[in-house]
């Protein structure tokens, strides 16, 4: 009862005096470009780690004329940690899954269930209610773990990232499952320990150096900042059309947000959807510059509002239309 009271404080200690600010003036944060993990931050205020709960996020409309076009990377961390493994000379499993088109979360449920992957993937379709509780859990170890964390840690990331409660037991199982499916992780957190000796790590394609680390922010550096480079190459082609190239689809767009790893624009209604699918072709291929040899999907939307459950959806002819 207290951390939720505490929650609901800060939710509105915090967040309500900034949408009261943005409803009398424009929003100006500050960003700062780069830093040690190798992305950006954003503050007064921070848009990018608004709460999921309480309709902050549903208060932002885009103007009247105008929709929200956004796209974000699926998977992203996972595959540049993939693309980490195969440049360090690293057998990836994960690698290979991608390549052969599996959901990475589905393939590590399989696993923990002692199925194979087509079976997995059969069940799912038919709206197996295991198997997609399995698929859920499975993010849990997949997001979780290439950070670093031991069985503790994992208890703690499951009931603070998804809400669920699982025991030390559990959390241990989920690790060993985890392991088995992606072997090669444990020869990935050995280089990061003889990194964390050396005292430094450097950054697969920028050739970025980050000096002081520890075990779990090196391991975290190696994807995150690899994510980190080709998302900001994005921002930039995306930025350079939004204003530069009136031929380009995105020509009269305006960047409004970018977190991490998603860029949302507000467009004119009348070319949101042309506008959804450059978006994503663009940050497809300069994230291409960076991880050149793994599938990297990207999945656009367009929305009335700005919410965290704005998905992709089209119309019979396959054109994007808005969510909400």
């Amino acid at each position: 009862d207290l951390a939720e009271y505490m929650d609901l404080d800060k939710l509105k200690g915090t967040f309500e005096p900034t949408l009261q600010s943005a409803a009398k003036s424009v929003l100006s944060p500050r960003w700062n470009t780069l830093v040690r993990s190798g992305r950006c931050s954003c503050t007064k205020p921070n848009l990018q780690q608004l709460p999921k709960r309480g309709g902050v996020r549903e208060a932002f409309t885009p103007r009247e004329g105008y929709l929200y076009v956004g796209a974000d990377y699926s998977t992203a961390e996972l595959v540049a940690l993939a693309h980490v493994c195969e440049e360090w000379g690293i057998k990836s499993e994960m690698g290979a899954a991608l390549r052969a088109g599996f959901d990475l979360h589905l393939a590590l449920a399989a696993e923990m269930m002692g199925i194979d992957y087509e079976e997995a993937k059969e069940r799912h379709s038919k709206e197996d209610k295991k198997v997609a509780e399995m698929r859920q859990l499975a993010k849990v170890p997949n997001f979780g773990l290439p950070g670093g964390l031991g069985a503790e840690g994992l208890q703690g990331f499951a009931k603070s990232s998804y809400n669920i409660e699982l025991s030390l037991s559990e959390c241990t199982a989920l690790r060993a499952s985890w392991f088995k499916r992606w072997p090669e992780m444990s020869a990935y957190f050995r280089r990061i320990e003889a990194a964390e000796q050396k005292g430094y790590i450097v950054q697969s394609f920028s050739r970025r150096r980050r000096g002081g680390i520890g075990y779990t922010d090196g391991a975290n550096t190696m994807f995150q900042g690899l994510i980190a480079d080709g998302a900001k190459i994005a921002l930039y082609d995306v930025v350079r059309a939004c204003w530069m190239e009136p031929s380009s689809a995105l020509f009269g767009s305006r960047p409004v947000l970018f977190i991490h790893d998603e860029i949302i624009l507000e467009t004119p209604k009348e070319k949101a959807s042309a506008a959804g699918d450059e978006l994503a072709r663009l940050m497809v291929e300069a994230m291409r510059l960076c991880i050149p040899h793994l599938p990297m999907g990207v999945d656009p939307w367009i929305s009335s509002k700005w919410s965290k459950d704005n998905k992709e959806k089209r119309d019979e002819e396959g054109r994007l239309i808005p969510c909400a």
